[in-house]
């Protein structure tokens, strides 16, 4: 399956809310090189351990999936932020990797594009769309278009699950007919 990397008038523009910019002002590299190599160093350990549960507890998506428009300014990143980023090779690898364990912790094998199977405990899709979208909009600003894929293959399947479970939340039950009738 071919990543979508193209924009429509349903997807926001890349870097919409830049207003001219190509650098964002706040943003840190150092800081989030830091940052993510410490959240990488953790996601590692606890895949070591086989604790992927943990892996879904920490708070770290501004900084290991940046955007341009997270609720953190120090880690959106802008056009240029993101052209410096693919620069540094051994960061760029990180990036890869740190999306591939969380994918992994969700059950889903990026190099595979394929379940894990059997699955090792805490392993498993949490519901978490927000998580879902700010890797894929990340991929997409990053432009890597192989992980997008990966991620995209399986993301139909996790949304349909939620809109189901949406729709039967949200079912107001059985319809009683009108009194007309």
């Amino acid at each position: 399956m071919a990543a979508r990397l193209t924009t429509s008038d349903r997807v926001r523009p890349p870097f919409f809310c830049a207003r001219g910019r190509s650098a964002c002002p706040s943003f840190s590299a150092s800081k989030l090189k830091a940052k993510h190599k410490q959240q990488l160093s953790k996601f590692r350990k606890h895949a070591a351990a086989g604790k992927w549960a943990r892996v879904h507890g920490d708070h770290f998506d501004w900084w290991v999936f940046p955007i341009e428009d997270g609720s953190q300014p120090a880690f959106n990143v802008y056009a240029d932020d993101v052209a410096a980023l693919q620069a540094d090779g051994a960061w760029l690898e990180e990036y890869r990797a740190g999306v591939a364990l969380v994918l992994r912790a969700w059950g889903w094998d990026v190099a595979t594009v394929a379940p894990v199977a059997p699955l090792a405990s805490g392993m498993g899709w949490t519901e978490w769309d927000v998580r879902l979208a700010k890797i894929i909009r990340s991929l997409w600003l990053f432009q890597e278009p192989q992980l997008l894929a990966a991620v995209q293959v399986r993301t139909p399947l996790l949304l349909l699950l939620l809109l189901l479970l949406l729709l039967v939340l949200t079912s107001p039950g059985p319809r009683r007919p009108s009194r007309g009738t």
